[in-house]
């Protein structure tokens, strides 16, 4: 779904909808990427990314964070003893930015968030401290400084970092005529928590009794939703079937307004009358499940997770909020907030309702998230635990 771009206005009822969905018959969005490009870089006018805003409280499942070591500065131009390494190699690719760091087979190295960025120590080896500024949407600026064990490298970034996500990092063997590894790091923000539950991770309190929760995964039928890396359809279906059984686990009683891919009716403003309809007591809450997008000329701009809600019922917004909250802590995806619209499914539920964005399928980034098996379980878990926090809250 789209509300940036493909917002469709209808007058239903007497009133102005917004449907974040398109409309039967209508196309859906398809994405291209162009090219990856070496450095170094033009001067090109860069979009901002999104702001991040400060949630109102704590996520229910934080990733746990590295601690931050000082570092110990070193007078310009020394170095400690060790192989040499040169000035990391970079590549601006769609939706990242590429680092690479050329070191001597089997060198240590140590990566943590800091507030400025992500540090990365080699271990061993030895380089000048120097700084370069650099142009990327990911990356502000790269700076060697020596360390009592080798070198740290800080990567100044203009996003937040999480303790695992923002970032992704791999080591490469000695190959392609040289007989240095490569620690890569790769650095964007829509770059998630890709690490795979625990079983502890995975438990969920016992909900109370009589908790009734109604999802609704977006679209189905010959409505696909958003198309880029998935269809949305089939994602969020994928999604809340996920959803239904952890919740069920969890003694709550799960109701569907879609199991497969059909829908109550081909008409859209009948579908989404009906799915709204099943929004009423005596269920507990109404959680609506959909993926983003944007065109193909904006795609690079979209990434992260956002929840909407309406003033149907007082509250709604809490539980957007907690739905927000616990997805952000439990997938460190980039959050695009709590916003409030007039979508039908939400204005016309009659319980507490919230709907949930969780990822755009037109990042190459996103939606590589969206493809993975461990990003849907740390996004259902989060959904789980907002629902859980808003029925009853912490402490």
């Amino acid at each position: 779904m789209n509300f940036s771009a493909r917002r469709a206005v209808l007058s239903l009822l007497g009133s102005t909808l917004l449907l974040a969905c398109p409309l039967a018959g209508a196309q859906s969005i398809s994405v291209t990427y162009p090219a990856a490009e070496p450095l170094p870089f033009p001067e090109p006018h860069l979009p901002d990314p999104p702001a991040t805003p400060t949630p109102s409280q704590t996520p229910a499942m934080p990733p746990t964070a590295f601690p931050a070591s000082p570092q110990t500065a070193a007078p310009p131009g020394s170095a400690p003893s060790g192989a040499v390494i040169g000035e990391p190699r970079l590549g601006r690719n769609p939706g990242y930015t590429r680092v690479v760091f050329d070191v001597p087979p089997g060198t240590p190295y140590r990566i943590r968030s800091t507030p400025q960025g992500l540090q990365v120590e080699l271990d061993g080896v030895s380089a000048l401290a120097r700084a370069s500024a650099v142009q990327t949407p990911e990356l502000l600026e790269w700076r060697y400084e020596p360390s009592p064990t080798g070198v740290s490298a800080l990567l100044r970034t203009p996003y937040p970092l999480g303790a695992r996500s923002g970032y992704r990092v791999l080591v490469l063997p000695p190959g392609d005529g040289t007989a240095n590894q490569r620690v890569v790091v790769d650095l964007s923000p829509a770059y998630a928590d890709l690490t795979p539950l625990t079983p502890e991770e995975r438990m969920l309190p016992r909900f109370p009794p009589g908790t009734r929760v109604v999802l609704d995964p977006g679209h189905g039928g010959t409505d696909p939703g958003a198309v880029g890396a998935v269809t949305e359809k089939e994602v969020v279906l994928k999604a809340a079937l996920l959803l239904r059984d952890l919740l069920v686990s969890a003694g709550a009683e799960v109701t569907l307004t879609r199991s497969d891919d059909r829908v109550f009716s081909s008409n859209k403003t009948a579908d989404l009358a009906a799915r709204a309809r099943m929004g009423s007591a005596p269920h507990t809450v109404f959680v609506s499940i959909h993926a983003n997008a944007l065109e193909t000329s904006a795609a690079l701009r979209g990434y992260g997770i956002e929840t909407w809600w309406y003033p149907n019922h007082p509250a709604s917004q809490g539980l957007a909020t907690a739905l927000q909250n616990a997805m952000l802590g439990t997938t460190g995806a980039f959050s695009r907030g709590v916003r409030s619209t007039n979508l039908y499914v939400l204005k016309n539920a009659r319980i507490p309702a919230a709907l949930v964005e969780i990822g755009f399928v037109s990042h190459p980034v996103d939606g590589d998230n969206l493809k993975s098996d461990i990003y849907l379980q740390r996004v259902v878990l989060g959904i789980a635990w907002g629902i859980r926090n808003f029925v009853q809250p912490p402490g």
